[in-house]
């Protein structure tokens, strides 16, 4: 489970946030299924490549709501957003993979 240190910590709810875990482990099908749903009702759909459907899953794995993680400095939200395009493309595994060897 990437830890991932903020830059610019936020506050959410009176609490500074200053990393924000991304629990990947407990994602599941009907998760993307369900974030899919969501996107379907917005008239748009699940990307890997696309940043609303990003946000959702970072929302699903971090426990934080949209609308907060919009409050985060740019590089922090990208590079959030970016970990979920590496980890739905397998691509999180292989670079580790290749740095252990």
């Amino acid at each position: 489970m990437p830890n991932v240190k903020l830059s610019k910590p936020i506050t959410i709810d009176g609490q500074l946030i200053e990393s924000i875990d991304l629990n990947f482990d407990n994602l599941t099908g009907k998760d993307i299924l369900a974030i899919d749903k969501e996107l379907r009702a917005r008239n748009s759909q699940f990307s890997v490549y696309d940043i609303e459907s990003q946000v959702l899953v970072v929302s699903k794995v971090s426990g934080i709501i949209p609308d907060d993680l919009e409050k985060l400095h740019a590089p922090d939200f990208l590079d959030i957003t970016s970990r979920v395009t590496l980890f739905l493309l397998n691509l999180d595994s292989k670079e580790q993979a290749e740095s252990e060897k």
